[in-house]
């Protein structure tokens, strides 16, 4: 491995996501070094070079290169160059790699782990907030990292399950590493630094630029094995990186969305193109667990009961109707032996009781469903809801805002001096527990 300062003077000479990065590295077998003493008359020699990428090549100067290498040493900003046995092999495989990367955080061994990208619009709706965060959750539960770019929206939610559910989380900016953007993610760019990973091409107090997101998007799709869309309307940088993780041979993930909505545009249209349609993290998860088997332990994933449309059902009446199927096989399991041994008919009320259940398992009302003769009696006191692990205590303290009587909208919580990014993000980890319901016109019910 070569001097590291040798790759950061490389990465000032040529500018990021140049294609010149493929033809100067392949010319000079990957050495910093030698690209750095090569004079300007062999600089010449390399074949479809640019004179202006000759004439920054020529420049031997190291003022800048040593200015950024000590800020780097004071701020804890490590820098991975292309040779870097830690350099991710998946990126370098990649056209017009990065020359060299500065990271804040924790360095992963990525080669070894699995890798999800999960891209999305920045006007993401509540539906692309709660199973983006979901999803995103239950991946880093599993043991996969999530990568995505931390912006606002979709990228943000993202990143927050990872964070929520202990994971790691890398985040790819467009802009220099001493750069908040958007600003109110600082907080959020804090977090990731302490317990996950930050990673630009771009050299300290390079601003966020719109032409800077292209280029970082082709590292997030790089470093991953699949990109997942959460939410695109049909021009979303999101479909740059899908795009992108199509020409890097990279598996492609979809969230579905209605078919009226402008959000559902992008991934929808994907779907229909052969990205794999996905409703959970097992979707993507299953495509790797095979060749993961240390890493990835989609048997940590947990089991919740379907969410209904309109939040017209609860958790108790789905027990309640399960119960119910479960005792009709068990009866006409009862009876067939029965019949078998040449015994007589089931008692008379049994049999009544095997007739009701039956009869109402077709019915729409799953609250009258009887419960057969072993169901304890104590049916109408509420079983009380444990708080699942990873209920926090935000969450905690937002439900106790919530009144039981009447639903609340996010905007009524907020004004009790909650964000209401911070509230929708545990309404979704509330209603995933059990603890509140989602009702029609963006209201949420606590459930007694």
């Amino acid at each position: 491995m070569s001097d590291v300062r040798y790759w950061l003077w490389l990465s000032l000479r040529l500018s990021p996501g140049s294609s010149a990065i493929d033809t100067v590295l392949g010319h000079f077998s990957y050495d910093a070094k030698a690209v750095f003493k090569a004079d300007r008359k062999e600089l010449e020699k390399v074949l479809g070079l640019k004179n202006e990428v000759i004439d920054a090549l020529a420049d031997k100067s190291l003022d800048e290169t040593r200015d950024i290498f000590g800020w780097c040493m004071t701020q804890n900003v490590g820098l991975l160059a292309y040779d870097n046995p830690l350099y991710p092999e998946r990126l370098r495989s990649i056209p017009h790699p990065p020359v060299l990367l500065y990271y804040k955080g924790k360095l992963p061994d990525f080669d070894k782990n699995v890798c999800i990208a999960t891209v999305g619009t920045r006007k993401i709706s509540e539906y692309g907030q709660r199973e983006g965060y979901i999803i995103c959750r239950d991946l880093a539960i599993a043991g996969a990292i999530v990568v995505s770019g931390m912006a606002r929206g979709v990228d943000s939610i993202c990143h927050r399950g990872a964070l929520d559910a202990g994971g790691h989380t890398v985040a790819v900016l467009g802009c220099g590493i001493n750069r908040v953007y958007p600003p109110e993610n600082g907080p959020l760019m804090d977090e990731i630094s302490l317990s996950g990973t930050l990673f630009t091409e771009f050299k300290p107090d390079t601003p966020p630029v719109g032409s800077n997101f292209p280029i970082r998007n082709r590292i997030i799709s790089g470093l991953c094995q699949g990109t997942l869309v959460v939410e695109a309307d049909d021009r979303s940088g999101a479909l740059i990186t899908a795009r992108t993780a199509g020409q890097q041979g990279r598996d492609l993930f979809a969230l579905p969305g209605k078919v009226d909505e402008q959000n559902s545009l992008g991934p929808n249209s994907l779907i229909k193109d052969g990205a794999k349609m996905v409703t959970c993290a097992r979707d993507i998860l299953v495509e790797y667990e095979f060749y993961y088997p240390n890493v990835i332990r989609t048997e940590n994933l947990p089991v919740f009961l379907p969410r209904f449309v309109n939040g017209i059902h609860q958790r108790e009446q789905v027990l309640k109707a399960t119960k119910v199927l479960i005792t009709k096989a068990a009866n006409d399991a009862w009876a067939e032996e029965e019949k078998k041994n040449g015994k007589t008919a089931a008692p008379k009320k049994k049999s009544k009781i095997k007739k009701k259940a039956s009869t109402m398992v077709e019915e729409p009302e799953i609250e009258e469903l009887p419960f057969t003769a072993e169901e304890p009696k104590e049916q109408s006191a509420p079983e009380e809801i444990e708080v699942p692990k990873f209920i926090g205590k935000i969450q905690a303290d937002i439900l106790k805002l919530m009144p039981l009587d009447r639903p609340v909208s996010a905007d009524d919580l907020a004004k009790q001096g909650q964000e209401v990014s911070t509230v929708l993000s545990a309404m979704t980890m509330l209603e995933v527990g059990g603890l509140v319901r989602c009702l029609p016109g963006g209201l949420y019910q606590r459930i007694k």
